[in-house]
């Protein structure tokens, strides 16, 4: 039973989320079985490492204006005090 939270995105989200915790639940059953050790710890790595990448490219793209407008702001302001 999905429970509505006037969020458009929140069946996806919590399917989302389930589908988490069984992948998470299955890799540590392996690695506590002796199953593949080294495989799942570089595939988390490499899983956290993309989603670190990700945001910093998003962040990059979507707030390069307002990089772009503190950057001056400091020139400014460094200009000033000259």
């Amino acid at each position: 039973m999905v429970l509505s939270s006037g969020s458009p995105h929140a069946e996806l989200l919590s399917k989302l989320a389930r589908l988490s915790v069984l992948v998470l639940a299955g890799a540590i059953a392996l690695q506590q079985l002796g199953v593949a050790d080294e495989i799942i710890v570089i595939a988390f790595g490499v899983l956290i490492g993309a989603i670190a990448l990700t945001g910093v490219i998003a962040f990059g793209l979507g707030g390069r204006d307002v990089a772009s407008r503190e950057l001056s702001t400091w020139v400014d302001n460094l200009k000033k005090k000259e």
